[in-house]
């Protein structure tokens, strides 16, 4: 049998014969349960254009408008394409016969939205930074002034995040040599889909920080680098927020600011 190939306009859009089968696009339908085709019969096909309402980058739960109505948790089709759509970003909707799915981002070359998409698409890290020099007076782990830096994150199905914070810690006031200065304690807490407070300095993601003089009865600033690293395991998928804390867990005769604040995040 031949091939045979129609255009037509309105609700029939194409029809295409191969070999015996033929595929209907039609133009109107309603998302519905997959039905079965029977050998040879056709099924309508059609493709529409959708707005995301509503997106959930983890979940990939959904809210879609076409033509002004919306759907709820359309099937999405390319997975890994996911993480490029977010509210507000025009989709391709494949529907055959009852069945409608979402099959990614649409975007036209050179513009704004493609940049954007392959940006979000090779982005794996995300970072935050906090200049400001503060003292840290916290008798428990809190904030500083400033709060943060802070972080949210999409946490994937492997439940594997890694962090990397790093701050300076600087000790100032009138010291005795040798002498512990201050301590301070920087750690890492998660919030979100994953909750982690540690408070020891035994626990992944804390640091503790001593400041010690050098110079007997003199105004010094020593100071010293905190850094931390930590690899989570086992965490639940979600949106999942990394925050430093701080906490001053010895006083001595000067004080510990902490400045130029920095945290990474990245899905592994």
């Amino acid at each position: 049998m031949g091939t045979t190939r129609r255009l037509a306009v309105g609700a029939l859009a194409v029809t295409l014969m191969l070999g015996g089968w033929a595929v209907i696009g039609l133009m109107n339908g309603e998302p519905g349960a997959p039905k079965a085709a029977a050998v040879g019969q056709a099924q309508p096909v059609a493709f529409r254009q959708g707005v995301v309402v509503a997106w959930n980058p983890v979940t990939l739960e959904n809210i879609i408008e076409v033509d002004g109505t919306q759907f709820s948790n359309l099937p999405v089709l390319g997975v890994s394409e996911s993480q490029t759509i977010k509210t507000g970003s025009i989709v391709g909707v494949q529907v055959v016969g009852d069945q409608w799915a979402i099959v990614g981002r649409w975007v036209m070359p050179s513009t704004p939205e493609a940049t954007d998409a392959v940006s979000m698409l090779n982005s794996q890290m995300f970072a935050d930074y906090v200049g400001t020099l503060e003292v840290c007076s916290n008798a428990t782990p809190g904030d500083l002034a400033t709060f943060g830096p802070s972080v949210t994150v999409p946490v994937g199905p492997t439940g594997r995040l890694a962090i990397l914070a790093t701050a300076m810690a600087v000790g100032t006031g009138n010291v005795v040599a040798g002498t512990s200065n201050s301590e301070a304690r920087m750690a890492v807490w998660l919030s979100g889909a994953n909750s982690y407070s540690p408070t020891v300095p035994t626990q992944q993601g804390v640091i503790n920080v001593s400041i010690f003089g050098t110079y007997t009865g003199t105004s010094m600033g020593q100071n010293g680098p905190a850094t931390i690293g930590v690899i989570f395991s086992g965490l639940t998928p979600g949106l999942t927020t990394a925050t430093l804390k701080y906490q001053r867990t010895v006083t001595g005769a000067g004080s510990v600011l902490y400045g130029g604040r920095s945290i990474m995040a990245f899905r592994l």
